[in-house]
């Protein structure tokens, strides 16, 4: 009769007994080796515990600079820098001090931003780690937006930010403001901002210069994300200032509305304005 041993393996009663034997002789052979190369190694322990005295030293140079960008501290600031501390230096979730103080976890943010510029910091520094919500490539901006932060998109565009960069999903700023803004819960994102403060900085980035029809990595437009999550708002923003209506938006508002079944959601005005707004599009092209 077949039946299952301790480690998963099927085998007869007899076998059984043979190959637990084996295993036990094994594990004693392994144990004994394993022994025998810590016994061999323990002159090398002095040197790992020197790699992990220099990674201590190196997490604390980034604090020198880190807890003041948090506490607002912009004297601490300063002399962290000119001591050698890296302004584009990454904490453990791979953020820079710049990228920190854009999510708005500073408590003087408007001043720590120019100051941290101003000593060299990357606006167009991209982030390379991998987090809920935040793509990889994303700039200081794109994470200001993503926050529902207008005062910081605005500091940031003056300090002369890219308003047109992307994402390594092809995201940009605009693509932000209208698809993602303000989902961020979860690590350094703890704080929900009101909704209106996405509307109010779509309306920013339209001012200056967002391209309104630049496409991500799947083909869609802001207009098209704004639709999908009912921005009503944002919808007419980006109408106002002659963003192109494709059928995908449309579409996808239509999708939506079934989805939802309400003649109250905002979808059944986006479907209304959309239309509105291709039609005219349409005649112009016409007349042209």
């Amino acid at each position: 009769m077949l039946i299952q041993d301790e480690y998963g393996f099927f085998t007869t009663t007899p076998q059984r007994s043979l190959f637990s034997g084996m295993i036990r002789t094994a594990v004693v052979v392994l144990l004994a080796f394993i022994l025998a190369l810590e016994g061999c190694s323990s002159e090398q322990k002095p040197e790992k515990k020197a790699k992990g005295e220099s990674k201590t030293l190196k997490e604390k140079r980034s604090l020198d600079i880190l807890t003041p960008v948090i506490d607002g501290d912009l004297d601490a600031i300063r002399k962290a820098v000119e001591s050698g501390t890296d302004v584009n230096g990454v904490n453990e979730l791979g953020y820079t001090p710049l990228m920190l103080a854009a999510t708005g976890r500073c408590s003087n943010c408007e001043a720590v931003i120019p100051l941290l510029v101003e000593l060299g910091a990357d606006l167009e520094f991209k982030y390379q780690g991998q987090r809920r919500f935040t793509h990889k490539g994303m700039t200081a901006l794109m994470l200001a937006v993503s926050n529902g932060r207008w005062r910081q998109t605005e500091i940031f565009l003056e300090q002369g930010a890219n308003v047109n960069a992307s994402d390594d999903m092809g995201d940009s700023a605009l693509h932000w403001a209208t698809g993602y803004c303000n989902i961020q819960i979860d690590g350094v994102f703890e704080s929900i901002r009101p909704k209106e403060y996405c509307s109010k900085i779509v309306k920013i980035l339209i001012s200056n210069g967002a391209f309104l029809d630049a496409t991500n990595k799947v083909n869609r437009t802001a207009l098209e994300l704004a639709s999908t999550n009912a921005n009503l708002v944002s919808v007419n923003e980006l109408i106002a200032a002659n963003a192109t209506v494709t059928p995908a938006s449309l579409t996808g508002a239509r999708a939506k509305e079934f989805e939802h079944n309400s003649l109250e959601s905002n979808y059944t005005y986006i479907i209304s304005a959309l239309r509105k707004a291709y039609a005219r599009q349409v005649q112009e092209a016409g007349s042209n």
